[in-house]
């Protein structure tokens, strides 16, 4: 109701964070697999763009993926149902980069099925593919350093330790984050936006390690 109440032009535009699904209810006798979600907004008469991510729920667990940071069996579905799990924009004079960092393992585990698929353990990692991580390299090559940069992904990608007075640790592996920051590092403004831990939080990054600032935004 308040984007449409807005006045006539105002461009308005929603960033999905991931997990608008839950991939144990795309069977059975459950209704709420990713179809359905765009059902709802169109239904709902959703009115205006929207960019969203892959989260660790939108994965297919009849997919396991035991040896490869490549997980793109366990991305079908949102691929046929979303487009490509990373991708960027530019809105106004800010671009927007929107990253998977969700590796989905889906381990087996013994005796469970659903929809016809074998049931795994639907465990993941947090990390960006080497692919990935040369994509963005391209992709920021192309853009000023004075542009502010936004980054949108699923898991945070830091996070602290012992409350606001702790330490700030990483959920990628060392060479994963410092590969990441490295891209980044030049660029004057960069501001991090993740979900999937239910909680709101800003983290300020460690000046040591050129971290930017990052918002886990939860709806």
């Amino acid at each position: 109701s308040y984007v449409k109440n807005l006045p006539s032009g105002v461009k308005v535009y929603g960033l999905n964070l991931g997990d608008v699904s839950n991939e144990s209810h795309w069977g059975g006798n459950y209704k709420g697999d990713l179809n359905s979600f765009v059902t709802v907004c169109e239904r709902g008469g959703m009115p205006m763009q929207m960019y969203t991510i892959i989260g660790n729920h939108e994965h297919d667990m009849a997919a396991t993926n035991l040896l490869t940071d490549d997980d793109s069996a366990a991305e079908l579905a949102y691929m046929n149902t979303f487009g490509p799990t990373y991708y960027s924009m530019n809105l106004g004079n800010i671009h927007y980069v929107m990253l998977d960092n969700i590796v989905y393992l889906n381990e087996p585990k013994a005796n469970a099925k659903v929809g016809g698929g074998i049931v795994g353990a639907r465990n993941y990692k947090a990390a960006f593919t080497r692919e990935q991580l040369d994509w963005l390299a391209k992709d920021l090559a192309a853009v000023d350093k004075s542009t502010p940069i936004i980054i949108g992904c699923h898991s945070p990608i830091f996070r602290y330790k012992n409350g606001r007075n702790g330490t700030i640790t990483s959920t990628l592996s060392p060479e994963n984050e410092a590969a990441l920051i490295a891209l980044l590092k030049d660029f004057s403004t960069v501001h991090i936006l993740a979900g999937h831990t239910h909680r709101n939080r800003t983290t300020r990054g460690c000046d040591d390690k050129n971290r930017p600032e990052l918002h886990n935004i939860i709806d």
